[in-house]
């Protein structure tokens, strides 16, 4: 299927890059609409290479709890690094519990920023385990990404 100009131009600006050392034919952009806030990001990646890596293309919309951060590919960075840490915490509860209580699991960020950061601090509430085991799950969590990243309750 034939690429439309558009889509080539836009490749080829990729392409052109100094840190990009791809024919700009044997780039794909993907969009992507992290569950994590409303951010709509474009991303490419190398058709051939094994193992995939995606690298920053554009920023299409900012959500309002983005709207006051750093943007462009600091922006995604950010975006990446939140959404990476809700999968992780979440991986912990089920490692330390179970895939139900994972399932049943709630999570949020919260309007706080980790200190230096355009991180937002991550909140989950994990109904029906008990003390110990959330203490675990915050052990975990706070091992992982840094007391005060993620708060569990």
């Amino acid at each position: 299927m034939a690429k439309r100009p558009e889509v080539i131009t836009k490749l080829k600006e990729i392409s052109s890059r100094i840190d990009v050392n791809v024919p700009w034919d044997r780039i794909t952009i993907n969009r992507w609409r992290p569950d994590t806030c409303g951010c709509s990001i474009e991303q490419w990646f190398d058709d051939d290479a094994d193992p995939r890596v995606v690298l920053y293309a554009s920023i299409l919309d900012t959500c309002p709890e983005h709207a006051v951060s750093a943007q462009g590919e600091v922006l995604w960075n950010t975006l990446r690094r939140e959404n990476s840490r809700k999968n992780t915490a979440l991986r912990i509860i089920e490692d330390e519990t179970d895939l139900a209580t994972r399932e049943g699991a709630t999570w949020a960020f919260t309007s706080d920023h980790l200190p230096g950061s355009d991180e937002r601090v991550l909140e989950i509430t994990i109904p029906g385990t008990t003390g110990p085991k959330r203490t675990a799950v915050q052990a975990d969590t706070d091992i992982q990404f840094g007391v005060g990243s993620v708060v569990v309750t």
